[in-house]
């Protein structure tokens, strides 16, 4: 039904947000009535979700790799730094029991 005011200073005015408001029903609704096959719609969305969560996965493994690789590093340098001193510490072993 359409109203008409036809004393327009008597009417209480409504405040305005300031803005031009962002209404998702509406903008759902509009979507809902131009789908014609919601089923396609929902596989190419779980296509999307899928990639998405491949892509997530691919990332993930990618910067642990990374981590693994700097710790395996890590730990091939203080062997090798500490094979050295073992031997050494061996031989000295060595040494002093042969003296005694």
């Amino acid at each position: 039904m359409i109203e008409i005011n036809l004393l327009p200073g008597s009417a209480s005015k409504k405040k305005s947000r300031g803005g031009a408001g962002f209404d998702i029903r509406a903008l759902a609704t509009e979507w809902a009535g131009k789908v014609k096959e919601p089923v396609v719609v929902g596989s190419i969305a779980a296509i999307l979700v899928g990639i998405g969560g491949i892509a997530f996965m691919f990332l993930q493994q990618g910067r642990r790799e990374t981590s693994l690789n700097e710790r395996l590093e890590k730990a091939v340098t203080d062997s090798t730094r500490y094979s050295a001193v073992l031997k050494e510490q061996l031989r000295t072993a060595a040494k002093r029991d042969s003296v005694a």
